[in-house]
């Protein structure tokens, strides 16, 4: 068979297996690991890597069951594995191992800022916020916090709020949290203190 001979819906399976799969990586990879937004036409090149390589490990399996005419109930299914639930498995993995404490302290994995590597560890902490005015915050970042990673611009939301009280810190009351936002505060302090500042 020669390129004259393919119909479109055969172009349109070459397209799928060598694009989505990777565009697909690539998307969950950036969801858990910071990364500069570039062109799609940058991404091309790294898309189609990564398509192959799945293509190498899996794809196949639709030609296969097509070659040895399994019900096409089982060759659709074949490809939605094949393109889509195997491409989220792939990017799981390398984003596993990557964050692995061995990967992590053998090799020099770039991430765009300091704020992007620490906060992308999902760290359980109390934080000191020192803000421009003068004044300092101090709150619990946990499992329902959020930090905005690269290119957004640095701010948070912490789930709860303390206040002193002497040498003690005391929730405050009836608070839903609070949300700073880069440009208001000059530093921050994190301390390994529980929620309920142990």
């Amino acid at each position: 068979m020669n390129l004259k001979d393919l119909t479109a819906i055969e172009y349109l399976i070459v397209f799928i297996a060598l694009i989505l799969p990777g565009f697909i990586i690539i998307k969950m990879i950036k969801l858990k690991v910071p990364h500069k937004d570039f062109l799609l036409k940058d991404m091309l090149f790294e898309a189609l890597s990564y398509s192959l390589l799945n293509l190498v490990l899996i794809a196949w399996l639709p030609y296969l069951l097509i070659y040895n005419e399994y019900h096409s109930f089982y060759v659709f299914m074949s490809f939605i594995v094949s393109f889509i639930i195997f491409p989220i498995f792939l990017a799981f993995m390398y984003i596993k191992i990557i964050s692995s404490e061995y990967f992590m302290s053998n090799f020099n994995i770039q991430v765009p800022t300091a704020w992007d590597w620490y906060f992308s560890k999902r760290p359980n902490c109390t934080l000191l916020i020192k803000l421009k005015n003068g004044s300092e915050v101090i709150g619990y970042f946990g499992e329902k916090s959020y930090a905005t990673s690269y290119p957004n611009e640095g701010s948070i939301y912490l789930e709860k709020v303390y206040i002193r009280n002497s040498d003690k810190l005391e929730i405050v009351e009836n608070s839903d949290g609070i949300i700073i936002k880069q440009d208001a505060f000059d530093t921050i302090e994190f301390y390994k203190i529980g929620e309920n500042n142990e």
